[in-house]
């Protein structure tokens, strides 16, 4: 999300350290127990290994700080997070099975088009909303791929 976004909906940042030591500060937002919501998500966007191998003490972090968060794979919320939302990697890996298909034909892959994810993925985890005394909209979980109860 730019920062224009952001600022249109009240969306502040908050810089999340994750290393060997675990998190910094109380809550998964640096200690930030002030938010009304979080997105433990690094500045590039991307899923970071430590980050990843600390889902489980994310996840509790935020549980503890009654702090609904979101992340971008479905394993955060499998695990106990509120929300993911991000790309289907099952179709990812279709996709580049066809770019891979395409190589062996003779394609050079300098020739490939460079190409985005065109799938996403949202999860819902309602034992997690109703921990936290969310109310999550029918119309909300209507558009989920997964409903965890």
């Amino acid at each position: 999300m730019d920062d224009h976004a952001r600022h249109c909906i009240d969306v502040h940042s908050v810089e999340v350290k994750a290393g060997s030591g675990g998190l910094s500060g109380d809550t998964p937002c640096g200690g930030a127990s002030s938010l009304r919501f979080c997105s433990p998500l690094p500045r590039s966007g991307q899923l970071d290994r430590a980050r990843f191998a600390n889902r489980a003490e994310l996840i509790r972090a935020a549980a503890q700080s009654r702090l609904p968060t979101i992340y971008e794979v479905r394993s955060f919320a499998a695990a106990g997070g509120l929300i993911s939302y991000g790309p289907d990697f099952v179709q990812l890996a279709r996709d580049s099975a066809s770019y891979v298909n395409e190589i062996l034909r003779g394609t050079a892959p300098g020739d490939l088009p460079v190409q985005q994810p065109t799938k996403f993925e949202l999860v819902v985890n309602l034992k997690t909303a109703k921990a936290l005394g969310l109310t999550v909209p029918e119309s909300f979980l209507l558009r989920a791929d997964q409903v965890i109860d």
